[in-house]
């Protein structure tokens, strides 16, 4: 008897249309149920929704060694054709390997509009990267353009970023000027020897009524859970101890694999911190003065062994990065149910954006309540915003739509991701009908590979999920917040 947990990685169906469009191999529910059927004459019972369905797109490497050739808007879009020219028609068509794609067009583009300050103090005003502005702005068309040439559909906005380098290895001092916010520059990274601080205006907005002041310094001799390693360690000091939004810190990763690494305080608690395979780091995002490091920070629970091994390294990866926790220190409960409020967590938590001074307006949300601040935090940045009679329900089982709907909410809003052309065409791939307040949101959501799919071939979106099942799409959203 062939088992149900086996089709996904031992057959395959080639289908021109799945997801994207492209020509990947790629395995659909009814196609999966109607193999067996085939091969056996009735469905066995299983889980109800396919794993581990390879993704092409992971296998993209990035060329990172063009980058390090980048000096101008041409050798930029030069080093954006090498990627296109080695990627493969199924890489192309992968949402995985677009968003890569477009993660390097924009290192590139940060690379092109890049030039070197003297000392230690970094000025980030209008005048000060008015030059680097047009260069960024023309660079980011020409990269856009070289991807689409090459075959690589935009999914998303190409951030105008800049980048101010200094070679100061003592402390150094950051001042932005409110005038910033007039420029369309959309992320400045301020790069050291052995480190690099990347701003995004958009997130700097509630803080910026007056000039901020940042200052950091490589202190060495680095910590894990309180020994040294003599890793770097990066003293940050923000403004008033802290800032409304994150800003990144990119540090050097650890040896061995960087799947578990993260950026992590002197207490070990780790940052919404993932690999960039583009600038070859471990980014963080912070909010808070501290003293950071990189450290491998791997998590396991043993209720998750008899689980897909994508469900597995889902929830391994997300509880490494502070993002996602257990029952218990060692139990995950990856059958039990999810709530509103447990789901608002995850989200500010992944965005580095929970803010525990965070205040809402939800009537039914008491400052005793453990979700007070997510709550807050995430009415706050338009995530989950409550319902008409201005209640969260924070306690209140959430839906498989409601969990797609805002996951697609925090591409468009953080990414800026596209909404689907055909809206029609994505939900076509599902056997039943999607809420009519949903179906933009879902077929973004499906265009991006962010839906786990049922293998009824529905998409049920009134049915709850489990823990687990949440875990791997979050875990798929947070690898395209950059």
């Amino acid at each position: 008897m062939l088992g149900y947990q086996d089709y996904d990685t031992r057959y395959t169906i080639n289908d021109p249309d799945w997801i994207t469009g492209g020509t990947g191999v790629r395995t659909t529910p009814k196609q999966v149920e109607n193999f067996i059927v085939k091969l056996d004459g009735a469905v066995p019972p299983g889980p109800d929704y396919i794993y581990d369905v390879p993704d092409p797109g992971a296998s993209v490497v990035l060329p990172t060694e063009e980058l390090e050739q980048v000096k101008d808007t041409g050798t930029a879009t030069e080093a954006v054709q090498t990627l296109t020219n080695q990627m493969t028609s199924e890489q192309k068509s992968s949402a995985t390997g677009m968003d890569l794609a477009a993660l390097y067009a924009e290192t590139a583009t940060a690379k092109a509009a890049q030039k070197t300050v003297s000392g230690s103090e970094v000025i980030i005003n209008a005048a000060a990267v008015a030059d680097l502005e047009k260069i960024a702005m023309s660079t980011s068309s020409a990269v856009e353009t070289a991807l689409v040439s090459g075959g690589v559909a935009t999914a998303r906005y190409l951030s105008n970023t800049v980048t101010l380098a200094t070679n100061a290895t003592g402390k150094i001092s950051i001042k932005i000027d409110p005038d910033i916010l007039t420029t369309e520059v959309d992320k400045i990274r301020v790069e050291t020897p052995t480190y690099a601080l990347t701003l995004k205006t958009e997130d700097l907005k509630a803080d910026l009524t007056e000039i901020l002041t940042i200052t950091m310094e490589d202190v060495g001799a680095g910590y894990a859970a309180g020994r040294s390693n003599g890793k770097v360690v990066v003293a940050v000091d923000l403004p008033k101890g802290k800032t409304t939004d994150p800003v990144t810190l990119s540090l050097p990763t650890d040896s061995g694999s960087t799947t578990y690494q993260a950026v992590v305080n002197t207490a070990g608690k780790s940052t919404s911190s993932k690999y960039n395979p583009a600038t070859v780091t471990i980014d963080g995002k912070i909010s808070s003065s501290g003293s950071y490091t990189v450290q491998t920070n791997e998590k396991n629970f043993t209720d998750i062994t008899n689980k897909s091994a994508e469900m597995q390294a889902a929830i391994r990866y997300l509880a490494s990065k502070g993002i996602i926790n257990g029952k218990t220190s060692t139990t995950f409960d990856p059958d039990g149910s999810i709530n509103r409020a447990e789901i608002a967590a995850l989200l500010v938590r992944a965005l580095g954006k929970l803010d525990n001074a965070a205040t809402n307006s939800f009537t039914d949300v008491k400052s005793s309540d453990w979700y007070y601040s997510a709550a807050g935090s995430s009415q706050k940045n338009g995530l989950i915003k409550g319902y008409e009679d201005k209640t969260f329900r924070g306690t209140t089982t959430i839906s498989k739509v409601q969990i797609v709907a805002v996951a697609s909410r925090v591409l468009m809003n953080e990414m800026g991701y596209t909404a689907a052309g055909n809206t029609a065409n994505y939900l076509g791939k599902y056997s039943d009908t999607v809420d009519k307040w949903a179906q933009g949101e879902v077929a973004l959501a499906t265009r991006e590979n962010l839906v786990v799919y049922r293998t009824d071939g529905t998409f049920s979106g009134s049915k709850n999920m489990t823990r687990g099942d949440a875990a791997i799409i979050i875990y798929r959203l947070f690898q395209r917040i950059w």
